[in-house]
């Protein structure tokens, strides 16, 4: 997992917190170390197909939908074709689109973000 604390991070919690229900009895929730899209979603695709999980819900920041979307959707059919995947976004308090390039740090999201988009069209 990453060593910062934004969006994501607070996403893990949440989940950890979540799988500590009965409903959730037996279910470990470990990413180990990762350090990008492409591991998570290897990692978690593991996962996945351990406990047969036919539907997933993938809720992301708004910037990073588009992206997490693209690398999901190469990821889970290597591991099971019939796994269907929806991408949601949320907002994110550290970037709004609207008017992104009149503040720096948007405009950093926004172009690392475009970046990578970029990357994993590849």
């Amino acid at each position: 997992m990453r060593a910062n604390h934004g969006p994501a991070d607070r996403v893990m919690h949440a989940l950890r917190d979540c799988f500590t229900s009965p409903f959730f009895t037996g279910i470990e929730f470990s990413l180990g170390t990762v350090s990008s899209t492409e591991q998570e979603a290897e990692a978690l695709s593991a996962c996945i197909q351990e406990h047969r999980w036919k539907t997933i819900a993938l809720v992301t920041s708004n910037y990073h939908s588009r992206r997490a979307g693209l690398i999901w959707r190469k990821t889970l059919p290597k591991r099971d074709p019939s796994i269907q995947l929806s991408v949601d976004s949320v907002a994110d308090p550290d970037y709004q689109p609207r008017g992104w390039w009149r503040q720096r740090p948007y405009a950093t999201t926004w172009l690392m973000e475009s970046a990578k988009l970029v990357w994993a069209l590849l």
